[in-house]
């Protein structure tokens, strides 16, 4: 079974996994999620992530040497790009990255943004972890959570898993 990393705000981590887990239920993906923060990063440096979805900087920055370990050995990190610390950390590793966000080199973007509906675009064709390209498009999500930056990133991943995002 594989295992998906989630680093993002203590306050939107659980809100965020749970939205991920149903995406992945519906696509009938048998993935465990497990939360990174400051308090597991210690318990978990054996997993091997098939992917590590980091959607902002927490405490567990403050344990570089751990998270890069983590992020080295994982097949994917999807990363928020309009955030420059972790581009920063992101710009050693030899990983396969996913970048989404609103910075015009993401591969994953908004390219139009409603009260209701998100537009993304795939700016860039990448593999997923079926080794499927996922080429450039414009997929209609709903911006349920009312928050664009988790809308990308669980698209990011349904994409990555793929799981057809248009059935938000």
């Amino acid at each position: 079974m594989p295992f998906i990393g989630v680093i993002t705000e203590r306050k939107k981590e659980v809100e965020f996994a749970n939205r991920l887990k149903e995406k992945l239920d519906e696509g009938k993906v048998k993935a465990e999620i497990i939360l990174i923060n400051e308090n597991s990063i210690e318990n978990i440096r054996n997993v091997k992530f098939s992917a590590i979805f980091i959607g902002a900087v927490t405490n567990v920055f403050e344990q570089k040497e751990k998270l890069i370990k983590l992020l080295e050995e994982a097949q994917y990190v999807i990363i928020n790009a309009d955030l420059e610390r972790i581009l920063d950390l992101m710009k050693n590793i030899e990983t396969t990255v996913i970048s989404y966000g609103f910075n015009s080199k993401s591969t994953i973007t908004a390219s139009s943004v409603g009260e209701e509906r998100i537009l993304i675009c795939v700016q860039r064709e990448f593999e997923n972890i079926f080794k499927q390209k996922v080429e450039p498009q414009e997929i209609s999500v709903k911006n349920e959570l009312k928050n664009e930056y988790i809308s990308m990133g669980i698209a990011s991943i349904c994409l990555l898993y793929g799981i057809k995002c248009n059935i938000f």
